[in-house]
């Protein structure tokens, strides 16, 4: 078919590549940018830094070559906060898939941020390109060029290729996953009878999916608590088989095959985590940290965000505990979780009439309607309108796949903290895609109720 010719979607992908460019090219954080206007950029590539030179997880601030650059570039004293850090150790803090592929850039390309800036680019705009092909695929030109048209504009998006977050990688990881998942399911739906060989050939596919997933829970550990979503979700599955007495054999070979390439990946980092800090922490203490500005009054108050002045009073809290330094860096990461979640738990106990409130807080931050300016909220609110639209009227798995992740997305925000819509970058191609689909839907049953002329 035409719209499968490999040099137009060559082409798509160059769009995609200028596109981002032109966006980070605009932002606060261009190509040629230093670190530290996110603040975890820094740690992330301190911890790239250790990796390229085959030191492992660690954290190492006092090291001269690491502070190097940034000593170097502390005319106006901006970088004082970064030189001021003595950290040293193996960390728990920071998922390690972003700074692996870091490392990797450094391994061919020294250690150059412009670089790892570029194959962020490069890999974001494979990861639309595909995203935008499989639509076409299903809903044809109309609807893929309005998705392309609309992604193309969305700066939240793009510019994120130009931070050493994980933001980037992260929206290519869901981007791969859904296409993935998509044509899976398609030709599932679309397979005969369950032969041996078709239980063969279902299997390595499925396993590349968990395989994938795993390496996206290195990058963003929010992708835990998807992971227990996906499982509670195959329990009620089952469950729902068993008492209307369907075979489960055509749903436990993918289930199992992406078990599997899940545990691959993800279960050595998983355990790594739970004896560094001799305690259940398998996702690491990123997520835990932050839990004291996630409950309480300043995130309330605040449209159900995040509160770093809450965090920091509460990191502060545990180093003046009598014998802190005293542990090792992960078991000190742990005391500082431990910390952060009972105040927490102290502030869930006075506040119980207060929950429901705050977790519609985060989801409506979540979605993009809090601390944006009213035409941004307004066009996010129509892109929203359409996908919910296009989520029903589409075709097939396609609307259910694309409600199933955003869905986790926003459960899983309500349950955690959301921090200005920023954890809702890597679900936004997908409202994109939705959006074109309800578009196109609306314009359809609206064209439809009017009268032939």
């Amino acid at each position: 078919m035409k719209h499968d010719r490999v040099e137009l979607w060559i082409a798509v992908a160059i769009v995609f590549i200028a596109a981002i460019s032109f966006w980070v090219a605009r932002s606060y954080e261009p190509f040629t940018a230093g670190l530290g206007r996110q603040r975890d950029d820094v740690y992330f590539e301190n911890i790239a830094f250790h990796l390229a030179r085959g030191e492992g997880v660690m954290l190492d601030f006092t090291n001269e070559e690491w502070r190097r650059p940034f000593d170097e570039a502390n005319q106006a004293g901006e970088n004082n906060w970064i030189l001021a850090q003595r950290v040293r150790g193996i960390t728990t803090s920071r998922s390690p898939g972003f700074p692996l592929l870091m490392a990797a850039v450094y391994q061919v390309a020294g250690r150059n941020w412009v670089a790892v800036r570029v194959v962020n680019v490069a890999i974001l705009a494979v990861a639309l390109t595909l995203l935008v092909r499989v639509v076409v695929r299903y809903f044809g030109w109309g609807i893929g060029g309005l998705a392309l048209l609309t992604l193309l504009g969305d700066a939240f998006v793009l510019q994120t290729a130009s931070q050493l977050m994980t933001e980037s990688l992260a929206t290519a990881v869901t981007c791969f996953l859904f296409v993935a998942v998509v044509e899976l399911t398609a030709r599932e739906e679309s397979g005969g009878a369950e032969t041996r060989e078709h239980k063969r050939q279902r299997l390595w596919p499925w396993l590349g999916v968990g395989l994938l997933y795993g390496f996206g829970i290195l990058v963003r550990a929010n992708l835990n608590a998807w992971l227990a979503l996906i499982c509670v979700g195959l329990g009620a599955i089952v469950l729902g088989r068993l008492w209307r007495r369907i075979p489960l054999g055509p749903l436990l070979v993918p289930a199992v095959a992406f078990g599997l390439g899940v545990a691959l990946i993800a279960a050595p980092w998983w355990i790594r985590n739970c004896v560094l800090t001799r305690a259940f922490g398998p996702s690491g203490t990123s997520g835990t940290f932050s839990l004291a500005g996630a409950y309480c009054d300043k995130a309330f108050s605040n449209g159900g965000n995040w509160d770093e002045e809450t965090v920091l009073g509460s990191q502060q809290r545990s180093l003046q505990r009598p014998g802190f330094l005293s542990h090792s860096l992960p078991e000190q990461e742990f005391l500082m979780a431990e910390d952060s979640r009972q105040m927490a738990r102290d502030w869930v106990a006075k506040n119980l009439e207060k929950l429901p409130v705050l977790a519609l807080k985060r989801a409506q931050s979540h979605l993009g309607f809090y601390g944006h300016p009213e035409w941004l909220m307004f066009l996010n609110g129509l892109l929203i309108f359409g996908a919910v639209i296009g989520c029903i009227a589409s075709r097939q798995s396609f609307g259910w796949w694309i409600a199933v992740v955003i869905g986790m997305s926003v459960l899983t925000t309500m349950l955690t903290w959301s921090h200005y819509g920023r954890y809702s970058i890597p679900i936004r191609p997908l409202i994109h895609v939705g959006s074109a689909i309800g578009t196109f839907a609306f314009w359809r049953f609206v064209l439809g109720l009017s009268p032939k002329r």
